[in-house]
């Protein structure tokens, strides 16, 4: 294989390579949060900290579910005082 005719296969993988990298699919979830200036180090630090905010999260997410059972218990319940007072009221 010729010079020229490596270089030009080497700069064809390389376009793939940084297409697909561009391309990739990260599920980075907290791309947001962090910049592009962060350190390997820093994610590292930062790692146990998402875990204690997903943590902390868990449960407020818990009560706030809880929280909607409980206020649509009472409109059925209100419901249900509406509709055995108009009954009442008919009667």
């Amino acid at each position: 294989m010729s010079n020229s005719k490596f270089l030009k296969m080497l700069a064809l993988v390389l376009a793939f390579s940084l297409i697909a990298v561009g391309c990739g699919g990260g599920d980075d979830d907290s791309s947001s949060e962090s910049s592009s200036d962060t350190t390997s180090a820093s994610s590292e630090e930062e790692a146990p900290a998402a875990e204690e905010e997903a943590e902390e999260e868990a449960p407020a997410a818990e009560e706030e579910a809880q929280a909607d059972e409980e206020e649509a218990e009472e409109e059925a319940q209100a419901g249900e005082d509406e509709a055995e007072e108009e009954a009442a009221a008919a009667e």
